[in-house]
């Protein structure tokens, strides 16, 4: 079973599943000059820093620079959002919503670094990692078998992944590639 997580920390990112109080706004301090990113996990209406923002389930705000970041709900009475405190990064970071038809797969390249998968919807996919040369014939690693709630995410090595949905719906998550 992959290491997933509601909150977790290493080099290049602290990663936390967050739930906004309405009662009152709620700070987080960058330790960084990268910022933050927030993904939301369901349609939300939220105040960033006073100013109302509306997100879809899965689409995301980028908010730059060392600063304290203030975060409130707004008219949604479930706000489920993924906070990714960028620690480092080497260049931007490459943000893609995914939605997988069931039994269906996809190849993702990730050769600059880890990627950060979020799970949007409950999902259960078969992760396949390439052992080949690059450019060589595709080399089969082991298969992991990754599953993930809403709002739950894992950390996919560097390389070149196939992803297949093993399920009979359409899943749908967002990757954060360093």
């Amino acid at each position: 079973m992959p290491d997933t997580h509601l909150e977790a920390n290493n080099n290049i990112a602290k990663v936390s599943l967050i739930e906004l109080d309405a009662a009152a706004p709620t700070s987080f301090r960058a330790s960084s000059d990268r910022g933050f990113v927030l993904v939301a996990i369901k349609d939300c209406s939220l105040l960033v820093d006073g100013e109302r923002t509306k997100l879809k389930a899965g689409e995301y705000k980028a908010i730059p620079g060392r600063r304290t970041l203030e975060l409130g709900r707004s008219e949604t009475p479930n706000c489920p959002l993924v906070l990714i405190e960028i620690i480092a990064a080497s260049q931007a970071l490459t943000i893609e919503k995914t939605a997988l038809g069931g039994h269906k797969e996809m190849e993702d390249a990730s050769d600059r670094n880890s990627t950060l998968l979020i799970a949007i919807s409950p999902l259960q996919i078969r992760d396949t990692r390439n052992l080949a040369e690059e450019d060589g014939p595709w080399k089969s690693g082991p298969q992991k078998s990754i599953e993930l709630h809403e709002g739950q995410f894992t950390w996919l090595q560097r390389g070149v992944h196939r992803l297949r949905n093993s399920g009979n719906s359409t899943i749908c998550f967002v990757t954060v590639e360093w």
